[in-house]
């Protein structure tokens, strides 16, 4: 049954949006602005504080006195502890989600609730993002390949659904479960690849996220990214045998060890892990261009 709140605008669906936090109290505000700025009326907004030692609470008490806010405050457990946590609260129909530190234009959820209220057989939208400076400045609309429908194998070489831009029929999360408590990175990758196993995907070509660039933001640390994303294409094909075509977990393997190289190459000066990163990728799929030219950029280098 869809949940409307009494008095909304339209008679529109309840959209729960959930925000996690920890000691981003410099950019919590913006994004909490950017949720109570909707045009869309029917919201509820959950913030979870997850065991923020800085000045995150007396930040909120701005906010505490709009009805549509409900703030609960956790011992620090972990991304993926504290957005369950905002699931098993929301009363939505709608889910959707924002990082602390990013921020959404005013019409984010207008957009993409008349969107996926036209498409009925559609249960997970999203968008494109655009970047913005550590100071809220744009810095431009990211290029993301857009795809809808039943994306599973298109997905698997690459995860091009920004996290904070997505919107999600309730009955997701309580068919098939909620965020991995175990992962440091890649929560969203990991869900997202679950769910369109059995799920069609949107998407509003409107760019509806801003995504916050600065140095102490977890995709920064690009190794890691590429590790936790590896175990997860791993678990995947483990959990969900025959989901993923053959010829597209060969050219994502190499897609991804060529990823990896290339980050190891620009953040170390270990050439022979990157190396061997591109001869990983070529044993995948031997006709992996962009795996042999970063392999013979190595080699000139080493060489000189």
């Amino acid at each position: 049954m869809v949940r409307r709140m009494k008095g909304s605008v339209n008679n529109s669906p309840l959209v729960s949006v959930i925000i996690a936090t920890c000691n981003r109290a410099a950019y919590l505000p913006q994004a909490v602005a950017s949720v109570l700025c909707q045009t869309y009326q029917n919201l509820e907004l959950i913030i979870i504080d997850d065991g923020s030692i800085d000045n995150t609470q007396e930040v909120l008490k701005r906010f505490e006195k709009d009805p549509r806010v409900r703030i609960v405050k956790q011992s620090n457990a972990g991304q993926g502890t504290a957005v369950n946590l905002g699931i098993s609260l929301a009363r939505g129909y709608y889910i959707a989600f924002l990082d602390d530190d990013d921020a959404w234009i005013s019409e984010k959820l207008e957009l993409q609730v008349a969107a996926i209220e036209r498409m009925n057989n559609v249960a997970v939208m999203y968008s494109p993002l655009r970047y913005m400076d550590q100071a809220g400045n744009s810095l431009g609309v990211v290029e993301t390949p857009l795809h809808s429908g039943f994306i599973t194998n298109r997905l698997f070489i690459s995860n091009f659904i920004p996290y904070g831009s997505t919107l999600v029929k309730r009955k997701c999360f309580e068919e098939m479960g909620t965020f991995s408590t175990s992962l440091v990175t890649g929560l969203d990758y990991d869900l997202w690849l679950r769910f369109s196993t059995r799920y069609a995907f949107g998407y509003v070509s409107t760019p509806t996220l801003l995504y916050r660039i600065w140095p102490g933001q977890i995709t920064s640390q690009h190794e890691k990214v590429y590790t936790n994303g590896i175990k997860i294409m791993h678990q995947f094909l483990r959990d969900f045998p025959g989901a993923v075509h053959k010829e597209t977990r060969l050219r994502a393997w190499a897609h991804t060890y060529t990823g990896l190289g290339s980050t190891l190459r620009a953040t170390e000066r270990k050439p022979w892990r990157s190396m061997f990163c591109y001869a990983k990728a070529i044993q995948y799929k031997p006709t992996y261009l962009a795996a042999w030219k970063e392999l013979m950029k190595v080699v000139i280098a080493e060489s000189l």
